[in-house]
């Protein structure tokens, strides 16, 4: 934002505790050769706790719109013509998230550019929030009210960071990045897990979303403790299997069938009942046993037997990790 003088020393302490030490800028314009004073103004969920020095913006996501305070409860951006500077991402939700090299086609063209190519995968991008999220989450925002104290605020905190962030699971006392077997205290630490919404088989958070996570719950909590935001430890399951079939004709889409109900089923964020399983919580083998029984064309299964091959070898023994989905299941299908 443009602003006609330097703001105040009250009012500069507060934007960058907001947003950083480079939150304000003086610039040259490049024609008149004016000095000008650009401030970063600071997006919030609501006007509730702003006040008149305060440089809050309110963003609706889904329609774009932007909306700025009345003097009262939010600062009144100034009278100033070109003023406001905003940088965003569009995208077409979580299908947008597509993989290097596949978006090759301009939808509109562009004077002197032949073709387009994204170079690196697009990632960041997230479906709206559903109504059952929201009915889940609106409660919780009435406990912590915006300020992370307990281990549960920065879990729910962590949510509200990013529309990329699926779950986040919070350690206290554990430095994860140190001491990731979490074998000793570390007094005015807490870990935070982060795992990103994702279709991929095993969901690794970005630096973007762990920074974007951070910069969020900086603004909403005691600096006095070191905050350590990590990714999950997984823990592949692979299941070897042997089922009899009811229909010798039908042993193809059988194997076919019981790989993709595996895959589904062991998803961490999607499988089990369909959300997902919890942390440090693998499957059972009478889960399996009635998943691939469910299958149409299966009598039943003749033989079961769970693999856990952990990233990290001493994961599975933690209360943190997360199982996924092995890409090496064995499936063999006999008729009886």
């Amino acid at each position: 934002m443009l602003e006609p003088a330097r703001p105040s020393a009250e009012s500069a302490e507060i934007i960058r505790r907001e947003e950083g030490e480079d939150a304000i800028s003086e610039l040259t314009h490049p024609y008149t050769k004016r000095e000008e004073i650009w401030v970063r103004w600071h997006m919030v969920p609501n006007f509730d706790a702003s006040g008149p020095l305060h440089r809050h913006y309110l963003l609706n996501r889904l329609t774009g719109e932007v909306r700025f305070g009345d003097g009262a409860h939010g600062r009144i951006p100034p009278a100033l013509a070109g003023n406001v500077r905003m940088s965003y991402r569009s995208g077409g939700g979580e299908r947008g998230n597509q993989p290097a090299g596949t978006i090759a086609q301009l939808l509109t063209t562009v004077p002197y550019i032949e073709r387009a190519v994204n170079l690196e995968a697009a990632s960041g991008g997230a479906d709206a929030e559903s109504q059952s999220a929201l009915l889940d989450r609106a409660p919780r925002g009435v406990r912590h009210g915006q300020r992370a104290v307990t281990a549960e605020d920065f879990e729910d905190l962590a949510i509200l960071a990013s529309p990329g962030v699926a779950r986040a699971r919070a350690v206290p006392l554990r430095d994860l990045a140190a001491d990731p077997d979490a074998q000793g205290q570390h007094p005015g630490v807490l870990s935070l897990i982060i795992v990103p919404r994702s279709t991929n088989p095993k969901p690794l958070p970005s630096l973007e979303l762990l920074d974007r996570v951070r910069t969020f719950l900086d603004g909403r909590r005691l600096m006095t403790a070191d905050l350590v935001l990590v990714a999950p430890d997984y823990v592949a399951v692979q299941v070897e299997t042997e089922l009899a079939l009811t229909d010798p004709s039908l042993a193809r889409d059988v194997e076919r069938a019981a790989r993709q109900e595996l895959c589904r089923y062991l998803h961490p964020l999607t499988g089990g009942s369909g959300s997902g399983w919890e942390f440090g919580l693998a499957p059972a083998e009478s889960d399996l046993y009635a998943l691939l029984e469910g299958i149409g064309g299966v009598s039943h299964v003749r033989q079961l037997r769970i693999v856990q091959i952990a990233d990290r070898p001493g994961a599975e023994e933690s209360s943190s990790f997360l199982i996924y989905s092995g890409d090496r299941h064995q499936v063999k299908v006999m008729v009886d």
